[in-house]
């Protein structure tokens, strides 16, 4: 009885540090709306933009009533987290942390009893029942392996292809299969053991069941005992690099498969043929980009490929614009992600784009029903792929 009366004053103790850290984190906010333009959900609202988010944080918990809000909560799942607001206020204001905030804030809300959303608490089961918030069964994750792969017990490269990519694409696992033999690298993957990184469960606030995905993935991996990690997923890539404990994987390096395929250019076991004249555009996702700063490696794969003609959106890098998909955001506001989506691919088509790349399951998913919607209402007509895809197309056969 002792215990729990500790453990209890323990985490009133937690709740009130965390309260603080967050009102005196949201007072750096100093309404100077700079980065109001850049977020891809504002439409006119102040809170629908990382100023109105903050604020509506700070006044709330100043009041004292902010994690039994349910307009807050509504508030502060609106967020992509793609930290395009955190790069303009770098640039011009206080720095603030907004995506750590938002995420930390979501926390309390799952602690309050008043998070996630509806919708993720659906995703979370899922995540618990069968290890994907998709609710998918485990030997769906091998449905786009080819039939002749044969899991090996241990290998030099281990790859790791993540919910999205397993269950909702059908091209990336078999293009990067095709990269890695033709390669000649001695590799394998997962298959049914592979289980959900937890990023979707750390975005929502539900940091419990995060840490069983990190206790899972690290036994499996660990069982494999690879000299690298390659993930063909942004997100699952950021989650090991940043959530993960340093050394989560017995210190095997983590790498994500553009820069995997840039070092097998450099050393001669990717070699391209030359392909059609096309005009082709990188699309860079958040958490690989802005979060992770990896812009160069898929575009220098990209100028190897003659034929290919590589162009930029207006804001690429740093500045690149969100593809919608990140956050929990899209299962909130399936319509809203969609139209933040479209916006991305009419600049590619305004920049005279004929192919939108990117090294992101959750962009090219939200991008390819943007473009097929905009196709059906002849807005434009431009092919998404995944660059695993495009980088196994161009590949030569010796």
């Amino acid at each position: 009885m002792k215990g729990q009366k500790m453990s209890r004053v323990n985490d009133k103790k937690k709740d009130r540090d965390m309260k603080k850290e967050l009102f005196l984190a949201t007072q750096l906010c100093m309404s100077c709306k700079f980065c109001t333009p850049v977020c891809p959900l504002y439409s006119g609202w102040l809170t629908d933009s990382a100023t109105g988010r903050m604020q509506s944080l700070h006044y709330a918990l100043k009041q004292g009533k902010a994690f039994n809000d349910e307009k807050l909560r509504d508030v502060l799942y609106a967020c992509t987290t793609c930290g395009h607001c955190e790069y303009r206020c770098k640039s011009l204001s206080q720095a603030v942390k907004v995506t750590d905030i938002v995420k930390k804030a979501r926390r309390m809300f799952v602690k309050a009893g008043k998070g996630p959303m509806p919708v993720h608490k659906v995703m979370i089961e899922n995540l618990k029942a069968k290890g994907n918030p998709l609710g998918e069964p485990a030997h769906k994750r091998k449905s786009e392996y080819p039939s002749t792969f044969q899991k090996k017990d241990h290998a030099e490269t281990l790859v790791f292809f993540g919910c999205v990519t397993s269950y909702q694409d059908f091209e990336t696992i078999p293009s990067t299969f095709q990269i890695m033999e033709g390669a000649h690298i001695d590799f394998t993957a997962l298959e049914v053991e592979e289980y959900c990184c937890g990023y979707i469960a750390h975005l929502v606030g539900e940091e419990e069941d995060f840490e069983k995905c990190k206790e899972m993935n690290m036994k499996s991996v660990s069982k494999i005992g690879p000299k690298q990690l390659v993930t063909t997923c942004a997100g699952c890539f950021r989650t090991f690099k940043e959530l993960y404990p340093e050394g989560a994987f017995n210190g095997v390096p983590i790498v994500h498969i553009v820069q995997y395929m840039e070092d097998l250019i450099r050393d001669g076991k990717i070699r391209f043929k030359s392909l059609p004249a096309q005009k082709v555009i990188y699309h860079d996702p958040c958490d690989l980009g802005r979060h992770l700063g990896v812009f160069e490696p898929p575009r220098n794969i990209l100028k190897q490929i003659q034929g290919v003609e590589l162009i930029e959106f207006e804001s690429n890098r740093y500045n690149a614009e969100c593809g919608g998909g990140g956050g929990g955001y899209k299962a909130v506001n399936v319509e809203k992600s969609l139209e933040v989506a479209s916006k991305r691919v009419e600049a590619a088509a305004r920049a005279g784009a004929e192919v939108i790349l990117s090294a992101c399951p959750s962009c090219k998913r939200n991008l390819q029903l943007a473009a097929e919607l905009g196709q059906q209402e002849r807005k434009w007509k431009i092919q998404v792929m995944d660059i695993t895809e495009f980088v196994a197309q161009a590949m030569r056969e010796d």
